[in-house]
């Protein structure tokens, strides 16, 4: 019994260093970055878009996902391109055992989206659906789109000069220079 205790005071003090230091971390990489500015905030929608946006159909912006905090700094980001979020439509899709008013409200709520920029929600039935319904973070899969074919070629502008190549543009051969071996360089 007393073996036991003390084993549990032993992690127990473990965790509480790791947790520590954790936090210790946590508070550098935050100091690192700092304030971000406009630019810093293109920057990352600029990699973000690159990551997870969908760049096949000219004109057409599009951000899927089920991580709010994305999709908040996604509107972030079109604003910064002058895209107004009355431009930007909504498309739920989620589990067809959910509540789909109740989840559509919440990402109107949480991503100031007015109800009326909501499209019909997709319903669908998944295999791994019933696992995630009863998750409390599950709230669907949103689609966040706006048409703006002169938005869209600056977009790919920028991911081409980030290094990605666009796989259709409308300026065939026109693309800026990637970055070069000085800009990719690792310190």
């Amino acid at each position: 019994m007393q073996r036991e205790a003390a084993r549990r005071k032993a992690n127990e003090v473990k965790s509480s260093k790791a947790r520590s230091a954790a936090l210790e971390r946590f508070q550098e990489g935050a100091c690192t970055v700092g304030e971000l500015t406009d630019r810093d905030l293109l920057l990352i929608g600029v990699g973000l878009y690159w990551g997870e946006g969908a760049k096949r159909n000219v004109g057409a912006i599009c951000m899927v996902n089920m991580d709010p905090t994305v999709h908040a700094l996604f509107l972030r980001w079109l604003g910064l391109l002058g895209v107004p979020i009355d431009s930007v439509t909504a498309r739920l899709t989620i589990s067809d055992e959910a509540d789909v008013d109740r989840e559509q409200q919440w990402w109107a709520d949480r991503l100031k989206i007015p109800n009326i920029r909501f499209t019909k929600a997709t319903t669908r039935l998944s295999p791994t659906s019933r696992r995630k319904i009863k998750r409390p973070e599950y709230h669907g899969i949103l689609t966040l789109r706006c048409n703006n074919t002169s938005v869209w070629h600056r977009i790919m502008g920028m991911v081409s000069r980030a290094g990605f190549e666009p796989s259709v543009t409308a300026v065939r051969g026109q693309r800026p220079e990637p970055l070069n071996e000085r800009d990719m360089k690792i310190c």
